[in-house]
């Protein structure tokens, strides 16, 4: 509210009362200008059209219910010549200052992802619809496949151009707050090619046949 506003909840006996009028307005200003600037702050700092970095995404994540730290260390996700698809070029990580060997905590953007998810998983209605929608805002430009095995369990997959280490590491290790009670991830699997995936009798962007599409990497849900 502002001054003005509080002004005309004067009743009319007192509105050509000039000294009262100036006694509340300087009353309320304080609160009003308490109130602006907390405005400014929510729109400024926690804006997720912004979006924020540091320590306004580890606020944001205390109030959506989701951390920065990783519960099991990452690892093999920084950058190695000539290693796997997962930590060469355009997939691995840089090592930052230190050398460190594993991640505890999420750097800002895949961070950032991660509480998209949370939010949208905050207000999940238990759709497969709504499910595809949250995995979206976790793995923006990706393909998200559910592969449900009519037994209360189903397979999740990534599909698109090859995933990076952190990416996969995120994704297999079940981070993603979304999940149907009583019912289990048994794997994940995900393309190692920027080509279209083997599909049977599939032709798209994103499946192929024969001499076209490729194998996808299983693993193992913990």
């Amino acid at each position: 509210m502002t001054i003005e506003d509080y002004l005309n909840l004067i009743t009319w006996q007192y509105q050509n009362s000039v000294n009262y009028i100036q006694m509340v307005a300087l009353s309320v200003m304080a609160g009003c200008q308490v109130q602006f600037l907390m405005q400014q702050m929510q729109s400024v700092l926690f804006n997720l059209q912004t979006p924020p970095v540091g320590d306004q995404l580890d606020i944001i994540g205390e109030w959506v219910g989701i951390s920065r730290q990783i519960a099991t260390p990452l690892q093999g996700i920084f950058f190695s010549w000539d290693d796997t698809f997962a930590d060469g070029w355009d997939s691995g990580s840089w090592q930052p200052p230190g050398n460190p060997t594993q991640i505890v905590e999420l750097p800002d953007s895949a961070y950032f992802n991660l509480i998209l998810a949370k939010i949208a998983a905050n207000m999940w209605d238990g759709s497969t619809q709504q499910f595809y929608q949250i995995l979206d805002q976790a793995f923006p430009g990706y393909q998200i496949l559910l592969v449900d095995y009519q037994d209360m369990s189903y397979s999740l997959g990534i599909i698109g151009y090859p995933v990076d280490a952190l990416t996969l590491s995120i994704f297999t290790g079940g981070y993603i707050p979304v999940r149907p009670e009583g019912v289990q991830v048994v794997s994940y699997f995900t393309n190692t090619e920027s080509e279209p995936v083997f599909g049977w009798d599939s032709t798209s962007g994103v499946f192929a046949g024969w001499d076209t599409g490729y194998w996808v990497t299983t693993y193992a849900a913990s």
